[in-house]
């Protein structure tokens, strides 16, 4: 027997001539979800929708109860706009959608759904459901990217829309015959390559030894030259930061980016400017041993691959490397462990 059934049986059942039960007012407001298809009158959600023509049940001469003729019903609204996608399904649109109703759209040309743009392959078509509660199922279009431009032209080109598809990037050179376009197709190509403008004089200046940072320069200083840097200190990576921040200050959530080399720039600059480069102890080789090592406990190091915090490990038991440590190098620090979510303490990695 159903859950309908059940209840329908149970209010049939033989009862005084003088009992009924009103249930005028009943509105989808006070409706629960796990009413479905029944007209109870407990708070429910803002999904539901009334469905019927009485909201009142009798008690017929033959002692028994009328069945209902109303219920609340849990409906999706009608669904949001999707940016760039067209939607293949007409029936779509409106609202009164049942749960289970599958909407499906077509991402434009240039645009896959959001999630599968560095899979093979690609998705173009994205499909979202009504689920349970009343809401849609998220899910979204998003533009191909093209490759980085090559790290010499840095300062040199402008772009309409950073390195997304059908931005047009701007090369611009001393002399202005020589201004140049490229663009991103949906394929994710550049139409072209950008050539380095001809009318360029002169080279970098060597880059000093800043921060505890040697470099060591094989091609020399011209436009295009590679130089590549050292940490004096043993056991430290060179990394970029930025917004003032340096190794003395650097906090364990930011997540700076690690310097292979610098290259010299039409603007006879170079890139990344050694200014902004310092050295910061080197990971150990020991993340998701099991041990929570201080030293990898930060977000460059991937916070120790997950040894520093009992929601992350299988055992739900950190063990220190070395002594016993109360330090906050030693707590769990991790922002997506569970025990940092939704705290004040929470902090977003972010790449310096």
């Amino acid at each position: 027997m159903t859950l309908i059934g059940h209840l329908l049986g149970i209010l049939r059942k033989r009862t005084p001539l003088d009992e009924q039960v009103p249930l005028q007012g009943m509105s989808c407001r006070r409706c629960s979800r796990r009413s479905y298809g029944v007209p109870l009158s407990h708070p429910g959600t803002r999904h539901e929708v009334y469905r019927g023509e009485s909201d009142t049940l009798v008690c017929l001469e033959d002692g028994l109860w009328s069945y209902p003729e109303a219920y609340c019903k849990i409906e999706c609204p009608d669904p949001t706009s999707v940016s760039n996608a067209t939607l293949l399904v007409p029936q779509c649109h409106g609202g009164g959608h049942d749960v289970g109703t599958v909407c499906r759209y077509k991402c434009n040309p240039g645009y896959y759904v959001t999630g599968t743009l560095n899979k093979k392959p690609r998705k173009k078509f994205l499909r979202l459901e009504c689920l349970e509660g009343g809401t849609w199922q998220e899910g979204s279009c998003s533009p191909v990217t093209c490759p980085p431009l090559p790290l010499m032209f840095e300062g040199m080109y402008t772009c309409t829309n950073n390195l997304d598809f059908d931005s047009i990037c701007t090369l611009q050179c001393p002399d202005p015959t020589e201004r140049s376009s490229i663009r991103c197709t949906k394929d994710g190509k550049w139409t072209e390559d950008f050539t380095m403008c001809k009318k360029i004089e002169g080279l970098c200046q060597p880059p000093l030894n800043l921060n505890l940072v040697e470099y060591s320069c094989e091609d020399g200083f011209d436009v295009g030259a590679v130089c590549y840097p050292t940490c004096i200190v043993a056991l430290s990576d060179p990394v970029v930061f930025a917004n003032g921040s340096s190794a003395d200050t650097v906090e364990h959530w930011m997540l700076p980016s690690k310097v292979q080399s610098i290259v010299c720039t039409g603007m006879l600059k170079w890139h990344p400017n050694p200014a902004q480069i310092n050295c910061i102890q080197s990971c150990e080789p020991f993340g998701g041993d099991g041990w929570c090592d201080t030293i990898n406990n930060r977000a460059y190091c991937q916070y120790d691959g997950g040894d520093c915090c009992p929601s992350t490990l299988s055992s739900r038991k950190v063990i220190q490397f070395g002594v016993d440590c109360d330090h906050d190098e030693c707590t769990c620090r991790d922002p997506e462990a569970e025990e940092n979510k939704g705290t004040a303490k929470r902090k977003e990695p972010g790449r310096l």
